[in-house]
């Protein structure tokens, strides 16, 4: 940053905007937490690999190996990946306070152009437990603590405007105090008042929508990082629509629905968002799809909150009306009224663990934003991605 700034001329500093090129500064310079999909993993084909080793007296005795023999062990290499958001330089830098565990994966490589962390294993003995052991020592060992960067990035970020205007007042102030010396010479300085436009930060890419074929998986599928943009932006509408209640009062939920339906219907290339689509046996609040397939890429249902039973049936209008063997990443949407919002929140945390189809809880993605797995009523196998938002409208 001071390099930056160092570079502006300086007639640049004494014309800019100071209070524009602040922003700029830090927006370019500030940081974006990382954050690691565990709920998400996805494993690659095995590919055979081998290793050849000078046969040890004891294996020789147990085998019939002559003594120092070289014997060639097969076995696979395994590559396990998690979807990621945040600044991947993050999991290069070490934190102040880092606890360094037992290393489980042979090789971690942060994929920066498909947004993956992955994790590379060998497997010599075809023992799935060990396999399954090591991924999660791996991931609480070595994953983990790269992790524990994320409130010095939150600290860094809070003091980065203030850095950044002490060091533009720096530089600002050399220039002021060589113009005045200059004029006090008899030189006149050129500071001739001029505008100077701010540069702008190139905004992150948004995922394109992409209908992938993995193997194992017959049915087409969203990218991850497509579906944790979508609910990201999806919780972001609902947070700012609490902060206005004038974007809420007196509407139900068709007029709710289409307030996130314009949040999302433009942010993606190839992808249509539409609402009241007819989908298998009725029609979805909001529907995503991929334009060149018209495969369903999302499916979300919006719901104002009416208690533990109705929040029960809400699930069951979406999985037994709404999805078919094809949908596989969907979404709950809550409007809260009144001034128990807090219990409400307990009351889904209670209530969908208890539901016939919920399969596993896979974590607090936002304080108000829960995620589970749940199955088709039809096939017990077949995984859907539940998210679960509330938003608390009080004034509705």
């Amino acid at each position: 940053m001071a390099q930056e700034i160092a570079r502006l001329s300086k007639s640049e500093v004494l014309n800019i905007n100071e209070d524009e090129y602040i922003d700029y500064l830090e927006n370019k310079f500030s940081l974006t937490p990382i954050k690691v999909y565990r709920d998400m993993e996805e494993i690659r084909e095995p590919r055979k690999i081998q290793r050849e080793m000078q046969c040890d007296p004891y294996t020789a005795a147990m085998y019939g190996y002559r003594q120092n023999s070289r014997v060639v062990y097969e076995g696979y290499e395994i590559k396990v990946s998690y979807p990621f958001e945040g600044d991947a330089v993050l999991f290069f830098v070490r934190p102040n306070t880092f606890t360094i565990g037992g290393a489980s994966a042979k090789q971690i490589h942060v994929d920066e152009s498909t947004g993956r962390l992955i994790l590379t294993y060998e497997c010599w003995d075809n023992d799935s437990e060990q396999f399954n052991r090591d991924k999660v020592n791996a991931f609480n060992n070595e994953i983990g603590p790269l992790l524990t960067i994320n409130p010095e990035v939150e600290r860094f970020n809070s003091n980065l405007r203030s850095r950044a205007s002490a060091e533009f007042q720096k530089r600002k102030n050399q220039c002021l105090s060589e113009n005045a010396f200059f004029r006090a010479i008899n030189v006149s300085p050129n500071d001739v008042p001029y505008k100077v436009p701010v540069p702008t930060v190139k905004k992150k890419q948004v995922p394109h929508p992409g209908v992938k074929r993995q193997e194992y998986k017959p049915y087409p599928s969203m990218d991850d990082r497509m579906y944790v943009d979508i609910l990201q932006t999806l919780y972001r509408a609902g947070q700012a629509m609490e902060r206005k209640p004038s974007t809420y009062i007196n509407k139900d939920e068709e007029a709710l629905r289409d307030l996130f339906i314009f949040r999302l219907e433009d942010r993606y290339d190839s992808a249509t968002v539409t609402g009241e689509t007819f989908n298998f046996g009725g029609k979805t609040d909001i529907c995503l799809k991929d334009s060149a397939t018209n495969a369903n890429l999302f499916i979300a249902e919006c719901k104002i909150w009416h208690g533990p039973k109705a929040f029960g049936e809400a699930i069951d209008q979406l999985f037994d009306r709404y999805l078919t063997v094809r949908d596989s990443k969907v979404a709950l949407m809550f409007f809260v009224a009144g001034n128990e919002f807090n219990s409400v929140l307990e009351t889904i945390k209670q209530e969908a663990p208890k539901h016939k189809y919920f399969a596993s809880y896979k974590g607090k993605r936002e304080q108000s934003s829960f995620s589970y797995m749940f199955h088709l009523p039809t096939d017990l196998e077949q995984k859907v991605f539940l998210e679960i938002m509330a938003f608390h409208f009080p004034k509705a």
